[in-house]
């Protein structure tokens, strides 16, 4: 049913590949945070200064460029994983997809008004000579708070997936069974650490059994003696179905509000049993496999 895992390095980017079914090959790759300056700046500024942003090749500029000009934020996370991805790519070309710009694309462009806080004031202090600061600097939410529920991506005949709401649920006494894992990875898309007063943090991680294939994306948010919150995507298809189930969950809590153990609060897994969802959006998301 399934072959052995590829993995080849280069270019410093470490990938590896898995046939899981006729239908379904699974790649992860991982590599190094995205550099703080431009490497290319000649090209890059050339680039840069086309006409308008119809005219400009995104290919052209190096990968610091290319995501400081899509996301215009003026600050990204400290640890920016530009060139890490999770793909489930069917044989008929379209794919199910999780990378870092999708999930920072999705961050808010104004600031979190609930939470004034000094944490706000020390991570832009922190960040006054950054080669990421823009000239003008512009709002935006430092948390980097994101819904990124993954990106659904046709095929180039613009044949994909049907996302239609359901109440449908994933079972999840059936992900409790020990099946065998044939594959597992834990990707992280980006991170930062607020200027040491919490932490801000996305990452993927995907399950593969014999029949099954089970997928967690999760951004988690401490801001120490203030805020937890669990952002997290739930997705799991059985083989012979035409379908994957989508759960999103949202959780958080002021921590004057919680009455638990410290250690909890830094722990997503032990946290996520400590908090009830006050969103929850399920989604069946259809294929065709002929």
């Amino acid at each position: 049913m399934s072959a052995a895992i590829e993995s080849s390095d280069y270019n410093n980017v470490h990938e590896e590949r898995f046939q899981y079914t006729p239908e379904w090959t699974i790649t992860t790759k991982k590599s190094h945070i995205l550099q703080s300056k431009c490497v290319s700046p000649f090209i890059c500024d050339k680039t840069k200064g086309a006409d308008s942003s119809q005219d400009m090749d995104l290919d052209r500029l190096c990968m610091f460029c290319r995501y400081e000009w899509l996301l215009s934020m003026p600050h990204m996370p400290d640890m920016t994983y530009a060139n890490n991805w999770l793909v489930i790519g069917h044989k008929n070309g379209f794919r199910l997809e999780f990378n870092c710009l999708e999930a920072l694309i999705l961050v808010s462009k104004e600031p979190p008004q609930h939470l004034k806080v000094g944490a706000a004031d020390d991570w832009m202090k922190s960040r006054a000579g950054s080669q990421y600061t823009r000239v003008t600097a512009k709002p935006f939410d430092w948390t980097f708070t994101t819904d990124y529920k993954g990106s659904l991506v046709a095929n180039a005949q613009g044949v994909g997936f049907q996302c239609v709401a359901t109440d449908e649920r994933i079972d999840i006494e059936r992900l409790k069974a020990k099946d065998e894992i044939l594959f597992y990875d834990d990707i992280d898309l980006f991170e930062d650490e607020l200027a040491d007063h919490g932490v801000a943090k996305s990452s993927v991680k995907i399950r593969v059994m014999k029949n099954s294939f089970y997928i967690l994306m999760r951004f988690f948010l401490r801001i120490d003696n203030v805020l937890v919150r669990l952002n997290d995507t739930r997705l799991y298809h059985e083989v012979g179905t035409g379908y994957i189930l989508r759960e999103y969950t949202n959780r958080e809590a002021f921590v004057k509000d919680l009455n638990i153990p410290a250690p909890v609060l830094i722990d997503p897994v032990r946290l996520s049993e400590h908090l009830k969802p006050s969103q929850l959006i399920c989604h069946k998301i259809t294929f065709n496999s002929d």
